[in-house]
């Protein structure tokens, strides 16, 4: 009955549309229809033209802004923004925008603009639900520990507040505080929504963390791939522990994984499996499962645990990793002239299938635009240059033509074939990606630059990672600005290029 109605309203002010085209009211009608009919680009369409004809109303501004949010078009954040902007110079006490606004800053990294609305409706004595939230992950991007704190001592007087949970396990992890960040990361599931933290409920019993003879233990996938590749640096330790009392381990991960981790761990059955798409396990004896997650607290309490494991734990195939070789010398320079220059694998922005809808724009911002790599050509002679997208953005690498980049993004099926093409490089240049996940587990030689604000596994200050041995940070010092990320990999560039100017094979 209400979306006949909303129908029958929407004919109503279409119709007045056409009588009074002038008439900004009839747009905005028209909008409010569309918008319950989900139908929100369209929304957008009739509500930026009720904007145009009176851009002081700021309830105007306010539906432009929440229907651009929702319309699904790649500007469509970036959209709401202006809107919201707009709204407030009319209104600077506008308390939706201020809660909006500084939402959409704070995710866009403009954290002290983000802090300015959501003081301001506390001096407005507008407390929304979720403000003490929003407030201790600004105060945190800015490093004012102490305010971050007090929020907390607010928010965790509630224990069923998932949110504060959540972010008081990335807040204490981001700060290396392992034993209390793992104690709340472990009730990540409790806000799925929030973090893409999903597990699959099994009709099985939760592991209790005993290894028992004979018995089968399931740890399957809850995350993203590099999510799964950075879990997987405990599964040998699990699996040697099994071993030791005739246990089994199965893995169940995502299909792009699989057959990396099958060479990865031999001595582990590897199945594929996803949330949406979980594994049979029928026939299978399984008595236990455990989301892979759950096994960095038994296993890495403290930094010194992670040292003591910086090991390369997964592995290449060797016929894979020699095809590659000859692949990069056959379509290179090297079948030229015979040089073997510097092999330098780049990464350069992340893809659609890693990234859920909604973190599109934080994924983003972790990307490097191509060209901005131009720099790095001043090392042509020395240096040969292997891409490391897939299909999805391989393309891009002729947006940048001085680096010659050698690419097989139409080769690379899958994380099995990716690893074996690291194997034949020197170095790794990759974003914060699955990639750069993949080259720490394997040991390679990664150069990962961070934006200003990185996610919790990196810490806050650190210059190389914990997780993996062979992995170095560069790190913004400006937001989205990676002109000075871009500048330390040339100059760290030209000083490796001096100490191995002809590499021999591997």
């Amino acid at each position: 009955l209400a979306q006949q109605q909303f129908e029958q309203a929407l004919q109503l002010a279409q119709n007045g549309i056409q009588t009074y085209p002038i008439d900004a009211n009839f747009y905005f009608f028209a909008a409010f229809c569309l918008g319950n009919l989900s139908q929100f680009a369209q929304a957008q369409a009739y509500q930026e033209k009720a904007v145009a004809l009176e851009p002081k109303n700021q309830v105007y501004h306010f539906n432009a802004a929440v229907y651009a949010s929702q319309s699904g078009h790649p500007d469509g954040e970036l959209r709401a923004m202006l809107h919201y902007q707009n709204a407030l110079r009319i209104n600077p006490d506008y308390v939706d925008v201020l809660w909006n606004y500084g939402e959409h800053l704070r995710l866009a990294g403009h954290i002290q603009m983000a802090i300015d609305c959501f003081e301001r409706l506390l001096a407005l004595g507008k407390p929304f639900p979720k403000i003490y939230n929003r407030l201790a992950a600004a105060y945190e991007c800015l490093g004012q520990t102490d305010k971050t704190d007090e929020m907390y001592d607010i928010l965790l007087q509630d224990p069923t507040d998932t949110i504060a949970n959540w972010g008081y396990a990335t807040t204490n992890l981001a700060r290396e505080n392992m034993v209390l960040g793992w104690q709340y990361y472990n009730k990540r599931f409790e806000c799925s929504w929030l973090n893409n933290a999903y597990h699959y409920a099994f009709d099985l019993p939760f592991w209790d963390g005993v290894l028992q003879p004979n018995m089968t233990l399931l740890i399957h996938g809850e995350q993203g791939l590099g999510d799964e590749m950075m879990f997987a640096s405990t599964f040998n330790e699990l699996i040697a522990e099994a071993k030791a009392v005739n246990a089994s381990i199965i893995i169940g991960c995502k299909a792009p994984l699989a057959r990396l981790f099958q060479v990865s761990f031999p001595d582990a059955q590897v199945f594929i499996h996803s949330y949406d798409n979980p594994m049979n396990i029928e026939g299978l004896n399984i008595n236990a499962h455990l989301p892979m997650g759950h096994l960095i607290e038994r296993y890495r309490k403290s930094l010194t645990d992670f040292y003591a494991h910086q090991t390369p734990y997964l592995h290449a195939d060797a016929t894979r990793t020699a095809y590659y070789n000859e692949r990069i010398i056959q379509k290179g320079r090297e079948s030229v002239d015979g040089k073997r220059r510097l092999r330098v694998g780049l990464m350069w922005g992340t893809v659609s299938t890693e990234t859920v809808s909604r973190f599109v724009l934080s994924a983003n911002r972790r990307s490097i635009a191509l060209p901005l790599f131009a720099p790095l050509a001043d090392f042509i002679d020395d240096v040969e240059f292997i891409s490391l997208q897939n299909h999805e953005r391989g393309a891009e690498a002729a947006l940048l033509p001085q680096l010659q980049m050698i690419d097989f993004s139409l080769d690379q099926a899958d994380f099995y074939d990716t690893a074996a093409l690291i194997q034949n490089l020197d170095v790794v240049i990759s974003v914060d990606t699955s990639v750069a996940h993949l080259a720490g587990g394997l040991g390679a030689e990664c150069w990962e630059p961070l934006m200003v604000r990185p996610d919790w596994r990196h810490g806050l200050t650190r210059e190389t990672s914990y997780w993996y041995n062979n992995t170095r940070y560069f790190r913004q010092t400006i937001v989205d600005d990676w002109s000075d990320v871009i500048a330390q990999l040339h100059a760290t560039l030209a000083q490796r290029v001096k100490q191995h100017p002809h590499p021999s094979p591997q």
